[in-house]
């Protein structure tokens, strides 16, 4: 699977709705560029919204590489691991943090949006809901291949939930 157009395919395609999902994501993040985002959506959308980033394992470089292996099984079970981190709910817990160290969270706490692998399926909940996406396409930044998605502000922000992680 090359691209995130190929999963979403995937997922949507899948008989009887996708029910469980097994893979890989390779993660890389520019830490600058994140969090001027945000800062920009934030500014947009007049909320008061942190940009916090998660240290599991080191200190924190300009960009980060990380290779998450995932296992989904809808609507609320996953695990998501790599070398520096582990991602797990059973349904009801979740538990997060690092190999030396794990927090529980409460069922009210986990929810598969608030993850890697949900941003991926979903990304227009995770950014605010502020925004509205068009067709992801194959694109290149600062050398990297990446994913590109055209978006443009939401007309409406009723029952918006703002959070960012």
């Amino acid at each position: 699977m090359g691209s995130k157009g190929d999963l979403l395919e995937l997922i949507d395609g899948s008989p009887n709705g996708l029910s469980s999902l097994t893979g890989s994501i390779w993660k890389w993040t520019h830490h600058e560029r994140s969090r001027r985002a945000v800062e920009a959506v934030t500014r947009r959308i007049n909320a008061n919204v942190s940009y916090a980033t998660s240290l599991f394992g080191g200190p924190l470089g300009e960009t980060t590489d990380e290779h998450l292996r995932v296992a989904l099984a809808l609507p609320n079970r996953w695990r998501m691991e790599s070398t520096s981190r582990v991602d797990v709910c059973d349904g009801s817990t979740r538990w997060l943090g690092h190999p030396g160290h794990i927090t529980e969270f409460t069922r009210n706490e986990a929810t598969l949006a608030d993850t890697d692998l949900g941003i991926l399926i979903e990304p227009g909940k995770h950014l605010f809901g502020a925004l509205e996406f068009g067709d992801p396409a194959e694109g290149e930044i600062a050398g990297r291949e990446c994913m590109t998605v055209e978006a443009s502000k939401r007309r409406s922000s009723v029952g918006i939930r703002h959070h960012a992680s």
